[in-house]
């Protein structure tokens, strides 16, 4: 209608009756354009939210994460710290068989920290970064998951070191005693239960291993050489990923307070950086 008064005013030559409806054209084009713009920042600002909300429910997974992460390599360098005072003291006596040869299996794990990426990675693979209005809190959810990216290349590093391990306790164990470790006890990436926890719930039988066996097991473990070094350098593995799934720990909760101020939410309260010593 609008545009046939216009092209009727333009027959008659009505100028002036052509530049407000010319002004009603472009305002209305306008005034479309904004409320479509206004109505997209809108769903951008309720998508952002929901982002928001995702990305805390990985944080909350990832320090869940790092606090096993953190147990099981204090309980795995426990089981090590056994062996070395047992290779080491000659009236060493062995008290419980099964957890000796436990041991001899769990100071060779590792329990490697993993991010949950999931929302970010959606994030990154939709172009979605640019909904993070807050540049700050952008900021501080980039510098955490490069932070996790980086410290995850020295994976490979410590694998080859846990195979060290691998390679030199060979043999220590029987097969069946190595079958009954992976049968019974099979949760090894979980959070790992101690000894007294695993061993009610064996039973009488146990792992099945004996107090002549475990002697066995002991002085085999003393005749080779490398096994010292290999219990050593577990060590140090143990102790870079209690380190790193703790400072996991400490930057999932920091970044979390952030973006919980940021959405209004009531925040956590900031967490306390870890010593360094």
């Amino acid at each position: 209608m609008i545009l046939q008064r216009l092209a009727t005013s333009i027959r008659k030559q009505d100028w002036f009756a052509v530049i407000v409806e010319t002004l009603i054209v472009v305002m209305g084009v306008y005034l479309g354009i904004q409320l479509g713009n206004w109505n997209e920042a809108r769903n951008d600002r309720v998508r952002e939210q929901e982002y928001y909300v995702q990305i805390l429910k990985d944080l909350r997974s990832d320090v869940d994460m790092a606090k096993i992460v953190v147990r099981n390599a204090r309980l795995f360098d426990e089981h090590g710290d056994y062996l070395a005072l047992a290779l080491e003291d000659p009236t060493f006596e062995i008290e419980d068989p099964d957890y000796f040869a436990l041991s001899v299996a769990r100071a060779g794990y590792v329990h490697f920290p993993v991010i949950n990426r999931h929302t970010i990675n959606e994030l990154e693979s939709i172009g979605g970064l640019t909904l993070l209005s807050d540049r700050h809190v952008k900021d501080a959810i980039l510098e955490y998951y490069g932070f996790a990216s980086n410290t995850s290349q020295w994976n490979e590093l410590m694998r080859a070191q846990q195979m060290i391990y691998k390679n030199a306790h060979i043999g220590l164990l029987s097969r069946e005693t190595e079958r009954e470790i992976a049968v019974k006890i099979s949760s090894f990436e979980g959070d790992l239960a101690p000894w007294e926890e695993l061993k009610a719930d064996l039973g009488p039988e146990g792992l099945g291993v004996d107090v002549h066996t475990a002697k066995d097991i002991l002085q085999d473990a003393r005749m080779r050489a490398d096994f010292p070094g290999a219990l050593d350098i577990m060590e140090v593995v143990h102790s870079r990923l209690e380190l790193r799934a703790a400072l996991i720990e400490e930057r999932a909760k920091a970044l979390i307070f952030v973006i919980e101020d940021h959405i209004g939410a009531t925040p956590s309260a900031p967490p306390r950086r870890l010593a360094r010593g």
